[in-house]
């Protein structure tokens, strides 16, 4: 059963890296007997998946810049969180396009599955924000050799 927890928090700003949070003003692995946790997030109503990620001590909720223009929010806002823990699997489907490299490559293919949910979304998200059909071609094939490569020389190691 998902277990949840609301507070308001300042939306704070990191000036130098420009990375936008909330410090989580509870202790985590007390409230949700984790502390690297995997969450479905609301800040003033709007909603997404995160994970909770510990740094010195405290832990931290990302607040990116899709989660700010929804919520309505900036760097300095008091907002509305609630958190509640996230028990649903992560995947990511690729695209069709990305689907079909990867099932005539075996290697990138292998390395793939191996990846985390976060580093296949971000593999998907850079081919999908390809504004034209060519640079879209060239994004996926640059995946294929990069996974590919990952994965023959991890195979090298073992």
């Amino acid at each position: 059963m998902a277990i949840q927890k609301r507070f308001r928090a300042i939306l704070e700003t990191d000036d130098e890296s420009a990375f936008t949070y909330i410090k989580i003003p509870f202790d985590v692995k007390t409230v949700f007997g984790k502390a690297r946790l995997p969450v479905r997030a609301s800040v003033n109503g709007y909603s997404y998946r995160s994970t909770l990620a510990p740094y010195g001590g405290v832990h931290y909720l990302g607040v990116n810049q899709t989660v700010r223009t929804g919520a309505n929010v900036k760097a300095g806002d008091r907002v509305l969180v609630t958190l509640e823990t996230d028990e649903a699997p992560r995947t990511i489907k690729p695209p069709t396009d990305l689907a079909r490299a990867l099932k005539a490559n075996d290697a990138a293919k292998a390395r793939w599955a191996e990846l985390s949910y976060t580093h296949r979304k971000e593999y998907v998200q850079a081919i999908e924000a390809a504004k034209r059909p060519a640079t879209r071609v060239r994004r996926v094939a640059k995946t294929i050799e990069q996974l590919a490569g990952e994965y023959q020389a991890r195979s090298k190691q073992a």
